[in-house]
Order: structure tokens, then sequence, then C-alpha cells
């Protein structure tokens, strides 16, 4: 069975206008698909949201996070401390730090010094942070209740909300909607979004990572949002096999800065953008999830007709059959002033 996107609505406020809370409003029908997504510049995890529109049950799947490279003065091969050779523009505090070999550091880091525990194997100068700031989540419903509905998205840690979007989609399972999420990057522990720097020109070279959940025939609805963090105002164009949306949250980031898009799909796969030329040394941030289309009605019988409703119809069809046999056979052989079977006398 086809799915259909049905509408979206979206909200968005300048960061330093920020509060605890964001709403959109929309009239979804009901027992359809709603995804919402929502933004923080919280250096907490995007968990802290709550989703509520009063009658339906939001269930959170993912997010992705910033990511920033950072150079150390030496490389730190052996090390539990280095030296950054500049400061690398987020706050001090405690931030999973990735190095070149692809190992995972919890590290505090205080201007240009950083320290971990666990010495490293051989590394290089390269390295980046993971933190959470202009941090976005995604968040389901399924088998929604319709009706003329405000979405607010709720940020408990203080005034740190400033974008939220709504996508309805019909055809979409009832039950088990949500399959899976497209896989994090390799060697990063936030996710799970992905982070490209510099992908180049051309189609489907801003992707998601494929995702791993889906069975090889299974049919799926995968659902992706990207934006260039770089521009803030370039809106991406849709991959190989997808449909984009109108491009959202533009007080926000900037100008037509998220791009959400949708596509039919077998097994897995991931979600594509195309990158236009003068964008291609741009950084951008995208998030896939795979959702189960609905089983067609066409496929199911018309009547419930289980093995034990039909035995008792075809004994009354035997049955029919055996008297009329008895009786043509009565017919050709009858005797004047025989009596009829019980079951003619009884008719």
């Amino acid at each position: 069975m086809a799915y259909s996107f049905v509408q979206q609505a979206s909200n968005s406020v300048i960061q330093t206008s920020a509060t605890s809370s964001i709403s959109t409003t929309m009239t979804p029908n009901t027992g359809d698909l709603l995804i919402v997504a929502v933004a923080t510049n919280h250096a907490n995890d995007i968990t802290t949201f709550s989703i509520s529109d009063t009658v339906n049950t939001y269930n959170f799947i993912g997010y992705w996070a910033n990511v920033s490279s950072v150079t150390f003065e030496s490389a730190p091969s052996g090390a539990t401390s280095g030296t950054l050779n500049a400061t690398w523009g987020g706050a001090n505090g405690t931030f999973p730090i990735v190095f070149s070999d692809g190992e995972v550091r919890y590290a505090a880091i205080s201007g240009t010094s950083v320290s971990w525990t666990g010495a490293l194997g051989t590394v290089t100068t390269a390295a980046h942070v993971e933190y959470y700031a202009n941090t976005v989540g995604v968040f389901y419903a399924q088998n929604c209740v319709g009706g003329a509905l405000t979405f607010t998205a709720t940020e408990t840690f203080g005034s740190n909300a400033y974008g939220i979007y709504v996508a309805e989609y019909s055809g979409i399972a009832q039950n088990n909607a949500f399959v899976c999420v497209a896989n994090p990057m390799p060697g990063t522990t936030l996710g799970p979004g992905s982070y490209q720097p510099g992908p180049g020109v051309g189609a489907n070279t801003v992707s998601t990572q494929a995702t791993t959940g889906v069975g090889s025939s299974q049919q799926i609805m995968m659902w992706g949002i990207g934006y260039d963090e770089t521009s803030l105002t370039y809106a991406l164009t849709a991959g190989t096999g997808f449909t984009a949306r109108t491009a959202v949250w533009a007080t926000y980031l900037g100008a037509n800065a998220l791009t959400p898009e949708d596509g039919a799909a077998t097994g897995n796969t991931a979600a594509t953008w195309a990158c236009n030329s003068g964008d291609g040394s741009h950084t951008f941030y995208s998030f896939g999830a795979a959702f189960a289309l609905a089983t067609s009605s066409s496929s199911q019988p018309l009547l419930d007709l289980g093995v034990a409703k039909l035995a008792p119809l075809a004994w009354v069809i035997r049955r029919r059959q055996q008297r009329a046999r008895e009786l043509r056979r009565w017919k050709r052989n009858s005797i004047s002033g025989l009596i009829l079977p019980d079951y003619e006398r009884a008719a």
C-alpha cells in the first residue's frame, strides 16, 4: 500500500528569543502518522524535551548534535591530555572527543586545555568534539487522534526551544509504525544524525548512513531532514527516489534552512539529498528514520471463512447432493404405494 504526504506545519524564532516552549497548529486525520522535529540550543540532551498535543502520545527516536573540528598542537598519541592550537568555540565542560583513529574519550575542555581518562593509541593532531548545541530531535505518534490540535515542545532546562516542525502521513502502519533510524556515523557517539563537512557537488552527496533494521522485503517510507550549517540559507534538493517538502525554520536557522523529504523503499536504505554547485564545501547535517507501510486491504479476503466455518457449509452441500441422488434413484425404481423417504414426506 502506498503512503501519502498529507500536510506539514512549523514555527521558529531567532535564537536570542528562544523560549521554554514553542508551538504550532495543524488539523490531522485520525489514524495517520505524525512526525515532530524540535530544535534547541541547550548544551544538554534533546531528550529533555516533551511533546504534547493533549491527545496523542509521542515517542522519541533520535537526534543529531553538532560536531566541531579541533586540532591539537601536537599529536596526543599515548597521552591522557593535550593542548589545542586554538579554543574550539564551545563552552568549557565535558564533551565526547573522537580522535583520528576512531577512539572516543569524554574529555574535560577548559580553553585550550583538554584532559581525559585512558591513554590513546597512535593518533594525529586532528579530532572533533561532539556537543549538544543547535540540536534537532525527532519524535513520532502512530495511529493519531485527529482534529484541530496545538503541538507544543517544552524544554525542561530553561528557555532554549526555537523550532518545531510537524508532518502528517497516511498509509503508514497504525501499529509498530517505527522501524529504525539510520545508523550513527562511524566513529561518533552522538546521533544517529550524520555530519558531513565538504561532501562535494552532485546527486545524493548529502546522505544519512543506511538503516540496518529493515527486512529485505519490507516496504517502508524513508523519512529524513537535512540542512546546510555553513550558509543556513540553502535549501537542499531531494535525493534520487525522494520528494522534498517545503523547507522550514527560516527564522531559526536562515531562509529555507531545514529540508524535510520522504521516499518509498524496500529494505535498508539511506536518506539522500543533492548538493548544488557552490555548496560542496559546506558542512551538512542530516537525520533519517524508516516507517512501515500499512498492509494493503486488497490482499485480505472479503470474508473470513476459516476451516472451522467452511466445514459445516461443506457438510450441508454434500448432504443435499446425497438427498438429490437418493430421490432420483427412488423415482426410477418407484412402485405404487411405496412410502417416500422421511425427508420427502416432511417436505
